[in-house]
């Protein structure tokens, strides 16, 4: 079981390489897609999420943890040669159908394959820090690709484009390949005997932990914000005489603070706790907002959306470990869906809002985040672990 750690690590690896990553958003310009467009994307994202993240996750507790990541490989790579070919709007937004319905499939899918492999081991107290590792694999190889990418595509042409889009898709039959050799935790005959409860029994975890709730809204506004960020950055750095390059090293920083931070989880627990480290991280937010909105200096810009975006990435496992400490196993793949159903829901208004006013000034969007931020502080707040509830036996 142990060697499903490894085989998730690199498979996510390849699976978030992301070559095109540094430039997408004006990659989508040059496609012919404006800001409003670009952000109604997400909104098809969202979309398809609300309707696939729970058939995704029940199919995970029902048919196994891996054949269901096998299926959202196979969806994933379909999008990503699409998207080679794709050249307006209706044909991408198809493509992100495939692609959010691909990752519905890896959503909570992926933390309860790696819990259940630590549990068969007896090792499951491990959990946080084995999941910091898993999300650091989302950035190693984004540390380079994108950055790489960047040098690629330094004119900015569709040619140029093109490479980057391919080394996407071959990078994803890596990890397909890697997935193949994933072996089932021994939880699996268990869960088939018990699929018709699986369902009502996530619902009830979370109903009766209502700081379930309250730490998932936090965990979504936070992130919604820095979405909004990763939306506009790249436009508004470009109009700042930020270079193509330049992006690439934003993105290389990004991921290479997101890696170390990730990877060094477990210990910043021990240091200051996991609900110390979400209410930092969202107050560090507001004040890195304010800087975008109101600074026209390019590093302050620069660093500012840097930090927005790397405790994006850090937040995301803490919140999963926060969870996965009150969820039952046989459901932990549903109860995970059901939290990120939340998120969809959530995305719709919030992103049709921010798509609006992008068309006024760039930075709107901004605003929209640091407001988003101070709503989860004051309206969504979290406490330490023994304040929030106990355990779901």
């Amino acid at each position: 079981m142990l060697r499903n750690l490894r085989l998730l690590f690199w498979g996510r690896a390849f699976l978030e390489t992301k070559a095109l990553a540094a430039v997408t958003v004006l990659f989508f310009q040059t496609r012919g897609l404006r800001m409003d467009q670009i952000f109604y994307l997400t909104i098809v994202w969202s979309l398809t999420a609300l309707v696939c993240e729970v058939p995704s996750g029940y199919l995970a507790d029902v048919i196994g943890r891996k054949k269901t990541m096998l299926i959202g490989t196979g969806l994933f790579i379909v999008s990503q040669v699409h998207r080679v070919y794709a050249t307006n709007y209706w044909e991408f937004a198809f493509q992100f159908v495939l692609m959010s319905a691909a990752f519905s499939c890896f959503s909570g899918t992926e933390e309860a394959l790696l819990y259940e492999s630590l549990k068969a081991v007896g090792r499951e107290e491990e959990m946080l820090s084995q999941n910091g590792r898993l999300s650091s694999a989302r950035q190693i190889f984004k540390m380079f690709t994108p950055l790489i990418g960047s040098f690629v595509a330094s004119d900015l042409t569709d040619a140029q484009y093109r490479i980057l889009l391919w080394a996407d898709v071959w990078t994803a039959f890596v990890a397909l390949g890697i997935f193949l050799f994933l072996v089932e935790p021994p939880h699996v005959k268990q869960v088939l005997e018990e699929e018709v409860g699986i369902f009502a029994e996530s619902l009830k975890t979370i109903k009766e932990n209502p700081w379930m709730m309250r730490v998932s809204v936090n965990k979504i506004l936070v992130f919604t914000g820095a979405f909004f960020t990763w939306r506009v950055y790249q436009p508004i750095l470009s109009e700042h005489g930020v270079t193509a390059i330049w992006l690439g090293v934003f993105y290389f920083l990004s991921s290479l603070f997101g890696f170390l931070g990730t990877w060094f989880l477990g210990a910043i627990e021990k240091r200051i706790g996991l609900a110390s480290f979400m209410t930092w991280t969202a107050m560090i937010s507001i004040v890195m907002y304010f800087v975008g909105i109101v600074s026209s200096i390019h590093i302050l810009l620069f660093l500012s959306f840097l930090v927005i975006i790397t405790i994006s990435i850090l937040r995301e496992p803490a919140f999963s470990h926060l969870v996965n400490q009150h969820v039952q196993s046989k459901s932990r793949a549903t109860t995970l869906s059901n939290l990120n159903m939340l998120k969809s829901v959530v995305d719709i208004p919030f992103t049709f809002l921010a798509a609006i006013v992008s068309m006024w000034d760039l930075r709107y969007p901004l605003a929209f985040g640091l407001v988003l931020c101070l709503i989860a502080l004051i309206a969504f707040p979290i406490r330490e672990n023994g304040k929030m509830g106990e355990p779901t036996s």
